[in-house]
């Protein structure tokens, strides 16, 4: 299923979807946060009909309007409508407020420039190290860095992790200092998990304003905002790195 179709179906009713579109969030980290994003909107908008309610006193000065317009003209045409005009009005006022009550909710911010140029040089920083993704992918890099060595790597970025435990099951074939966003410092993990090389980058330049993804062709990534810097998760365009950013986000902590 391809991106317009799988928007098409989420955006129809995200509260009923077939068996096929869901199975196709659930293998793309992409389709999970257009569908987590419209579900959150969509709760986001009916929230705010249900709770809108025409302003106090709006009814009593509609039919002062109208009677002071009847007073003035009594030959105005009778409307051939079954309820008078200013009942209309009220009715159509009421849904103005309520429109401009939810319509905010479908202004997204997203990344600015200068966070999708971010983004993009952590995606041309990736390809600088393809050659070691792709010799652990292929099973033949078999280095295992220690959590005192990590630590310390890690320590360029002004960062370290909390607890280690899980690098016994998830080894850690790479790690070393590196520079994507000059002045700024930055440290590189790649970890061999179960469906391939996890590329995990800590950078300690100003948090972004909000979690987005980026990616090309190959690539697929979340950038994380955290407490002094920004954490980032990158793997193939297939993998689902939505345990990997929940893991690393509980399980770092900045010595800045």
């Amino acid at each position: 299923m391809d991106e317009l179709e799988f928007r098409k179906r989420v955006y129809t009713d995200p509260a009923r979807l077939d068996e096929e579109t869901l199975q196709a969030a659930s293998e793309n980290p992409e389709f999970q946060r257009i569908l987590d994003q419209t579900k959150t909107l969509d709760k986001r908008i009916s929230t705010a009909a249900q709770s809108t309610a025409v302003p106090e006193g709006l009814h009593a000065r509609l039919l002062a309007i109208a009677e002071s317009e009847s007073s003035q003209s009594s030959a105005r045409p009778k409307s051939n409508a079954n309820q008078p005009w200013y009942r209309n009005f009220a009715l159509a006022a009421s849904l103005v407020v309520a429109i401009g009550a939810s319509a905010s909710f479908f202004i997204e911010r997203g990344p600015d420039e200068g966070e999708l140029a971010f983004g993009n040089q952590v995606i041309a920083h990736i390809y600088h190290e393809v050659a070691q993704i792709d010799a652990i992918n292929a099973g033949s890099l078999q280095r295992d860095f220690a959590t005192p060595v990590v630590n310390e790597v890690m320590a360029n970025s002004g960062t370290q992790l909390r607890n280690a435990d899980f690098l016994q099951q998830m080894p850690v074939r790479y790690a070393n200092p590196c520079l994507i966003a000059n002045p700024f410092n930055s440290s590189h993990l790649i970890l061999q998990s179960d469906d391939g090389a996890i590329n995990v980058i800590t950078v300690d330049n100003e948090p972004v304003s909000e979690e987005f993804f980026i990616g090309d062709e190959r690539f697929a990534g979340i950038v994380i905002p955290l407490a002094a810097g920004n954490l980032i998760i990158i793997g193939e365009k297939e993998q689902d790195l939505r345990d990997y950013r929940d893991l690393f986000s509980e399980n770092l902590e900045w010595v800045i």
